[in-house]
């Protein structure tokens, strides 16, 4: 299947408007792996459940954009740790809108080594 999503010419991808357990949030990463996919939006998620146990190496997509507006995590605070564990080095841009905890402890999260911009202005809780 890695050769039929290598295939698609799928650039940028919204989901959102879902309940979405944690571990097929994952699969879907995982999969789109294999996407030549640079940008992706979630809006309003949420996302249920633990997440998997962190892998050995990022497994997902080597995005360029990241938007999340609406997005809430039943890990709470960890979340964008727990997401990032999925996300393969060189996100440049970070935006995150009308997110329901921005309170995340920094030893849970790694450098955005190539970020060039991150966007939280939507945020009326800062």
């Amino acid at each position: 299947y890695a050769d039929t999503i290598k295939a698609l010419r799928v650039r940028r991808l919204k989901l959102g408007a879902a309940q979405v357990p944690a571990q097929l949030l994952v699969a879907v990463l995982r999969a789109l792996g294999y996407s030549r996919l640079k940008e992706l939006t979630l809006e309003d998620l949420e996302v249920t459940g633990p997440m998997p146990p962190k892998p050995l190496e990022a497994t997902g997509p080597a995005f360029t954009t990241l938007s999340l507006r609406n997005v809430s995590w039943a890990t709470g605070g960890a979340w964008l740790g727990e997401l990032q564990q999925w996300l393969k080095p060189g996100l440049r841009v970070l935006n995150i809108a009308q997110a329901h905890s921005l309170a995340f402890p920094c030893a849970g999260l790694s450098t955005f080594e190539a970020l060039t911009t991150l966007d939280l202005s939507d945020n009326p809780s800062l």
